[in-house]
Parts: structure tokens; C-alpha cells; sequence
């Protein structure tokens, strides 16, 4: 079982990754918008770990979208080795610009599904992270 979600997480994110490569973005780059977007303010441990990448790339990753105007990154005021990563307008639009293009490549993968099995899939995924965000700390 857990091959097959793996192997159905690597396809569709191939999917995304090459319709947002279109773009000239990557699917790393707009997951940590997604992620600054729906969560708000996130230390860049915080963005590794909730975007399943090492540290030292979402650093790197970072640069890119503060050089791009997209995040603001800043020490917190109270313990310096943190940085704090907050997403910017220009950040917030083009994620809004890309969003249609990742949702068009989802689409495309779950094509395959009639709407009712496709319905039934997101719920009882909905269903299994809620339950996981239970009992994860």
C-alpha cells in the first residue's frame, strides 16, 4: 500500500512539476508559497520539514523567492537563530497566477476517474489527514 501511494504521489507531482516548469517555476518554489499562504508566517525549519525538503535547499529556495520579491525573511526578535519567512503580494500573485496551471495538471491526472470516484478519493484523503493531524505532535 505504501508503494502505491508513492508511486501515485511521484506521478501527479511530475505532473505539476512539468506543467509549472512551463512557467519557469519549480514545484519546490510554489510549495513553499502554497504552504506560506495557507499556514502564514513560518520559520524556514518549519517550511523544511512542512514541505518534506532539507533545510539547506529551502535556504537556497529562499534567496531565490526573497531576490524575486516574493517571501521577506527576518530573525525573530526574541531567539536570533531563527529566521522568520513571511510571503509578499508579489509572492501571493503569482502563486494566484499559477495555481489555475497546477490545478489544470491535477485535473489531467485524475481524468482517469469518474467525478463520483474522484469525489470519493479527496474525502477519504481529507478523512485521513485529519486523522493524522491528531495524532502527529
Amino acid at each position: 500500500m505504501a508503494a502505491l501511494v508513492a508511486q501515485t504521489r511521484r506521478r501527479l507531482g511530475t505532473r505539476v512539476e512539468r506543467s509549472l516548469e512551463e512557467h519557469g517555476e519549480s514545484i519546490h518554489l510554489y510549495r513553499i508559497l502554497a504552504h506560506l499562504i495557507r499556514n502564514g508566517i513560518a520559520t524556514q525549519k518549519g517550511l523544511a520539514d512542512a514541505t518534506s525538503q532539507h533545510p539547506a535547499g529551502v535556504s537556497r529556495l529562499l534567496f531565490v523567492l526573497e531576490k524575486r520579491g516574493m517571501v521577506k525573511r527576518r530573525r525573530h526578535a526574541k531567539d536570533r537563530r531563527q529566521v522568520r519567512v513571511d510571503v509578499t503580494a508579489a509572492g501571493r500573485a503569482r502563486f494566484q497566477a499559477l495555481a489555475p496551471t497546477v490545478g489544470k495538471a491535477v485535473e489531467a491526472a485524475l481524468m482517469p476517474l469518474p467525478a463520483r470516484d474522484q469525489d470519493r478519493l479527496i474525502g477519504l484523503l481529507r478523512k485521513l489527514l485529519a486523522a493524522t493531524d491528531k495524532v502527529t505532535p
